[in-house]
């Protein structure tokens, strides 16, 4: 029994790291998947907007009250977490997130600029107020076909909230980086989401250099990991930041110390009850005859020839 179990405790090691792993690959799975639909959502948005003719009426006529009126009211709907509109040359309208906060231009950004060129363009990039987002950007045109701007619709990816359903369904860590700095994260240092962190240099050259997936051991905080960082591409292939998927090595080793002390408990269990069987099994097929034997003998020698062994 104890040699099972110490081949069971080293198996047991094995396999947890193996499960480790697979965790944390499956949790950088579900992040990736995560920020493909919140692509394929941002696109469905702006395509649906710049199709609204209320906003193309109240964006023909500088309407600013009109144009929040309706991305307010149908937002509640589409709940994406920035939504812009520019004129002709990429100069902001309204903001409907920060509605207070147009004039600007963001004709630096890709999705603007191929948007007044009459494309949709679906991209992750940083912008002039959030760091990244799954962005989309869509023309706006008149009733004679003219592109008077467009609309930009996306979801941030520095929203911690939609991490930490993740880390409930995986039990992992995850953080999502926008180029070297962390910008989401369910990591917390003093009680404070580790948000702003920088990520390792190694890591760095090759998950945002090279392009590259990084799988294996990473050191955050002080405090070992089995980690999986994957890059964040836009449209055109460029790295625009990485997502990280880790299991802290000390909640691994404790749910290795978990089993085995199970296991241990288990053996002690199943021993404990093999002696009392066999306690029990000497008693009835051994110790009873021998004492009746015993008394049967002392019988004879007192001179009592009527005895009966049983």
């Amino acid at each position: 029994m104890l040699v099972t179990a110490g081949v069971s405790i080293v198996e047991n090691a094995a396999y947890n790291s193996g499960v480790g792993y697979e965790r944390v690959g499956s949790a950088s799975q579900d992040l990736k998947e995560h920020v493909q639909q919140m692509l394929e959502d941002s696109r469905k948005n702006a395509v649906s907007l710049s199709q609204n003719y209320r906003l193309v009426d109240a964006l023909s006529s500088g309407d600013f009250e009109g144009m929040k009126a309706v991305l307010d009211e149908l937002n509640l709907y589409l709940k994406a977490d920035t939504i812009s509109v520019t004129d002709a040359e990429g100069n902001v309208a309204i903001r409907q997130h920060e509605p207070e906060k147009l004039g600007d231009s963001i004709l630096k950004q890709a999705n603007v600029q191929r948007a007044l060129e009459g494309e949709v363009l679906t991209t992750l990039e940083p912008g002039a107020l959030v760091k990244l987002s799954c962005r989309t950007g869509a023309p706006v045109r008149d009733g004679s076909g003219q592109i008077i701007g467009t609309v930009v619709t996306g979801y941030t990816l520095e929203n911690s909230d939609a991490l930490d359903a993740l880390k409930e369904l995986h039990h992992t860590e995850l953080s999502v980086f926008s180029g070297t700095g962390c910008i989401a994260t369910t990591l917390t240092e003093n009680g404070e989401r580790a948000v702003g962190a920088q990520l390792d240099e190694a890591v760095a050259k090759t998950v945002l250099e090279d392009g590259q997936p990084y799988s294996g051991d990473a050191d955050i905080s002080g405090r070992p990991y089995i980690a999986e960082y994957d890059p964040l591409l836009d449209s055109e292939g460029k790295v625009v930041g990485a997502i990280f998927a880790g299991l802290s090595k000390a909640d691994a080793a404790k749910a290795a110390r978990d089993t085995v002390l199970h296991l241990g408990l288990t053996s002690l269990a199943i021993i404990a009850v093999c002696c009392l069987l066999i306690m029990r099994f000497v008693n009835r097929t051994i110790k009873r005859p021998m004492r009746a034997l015993a008394e049967a003998s002392g019988k004879l020698a007192r001179g009592e020839l009527d005895v009966e062994i049983g």
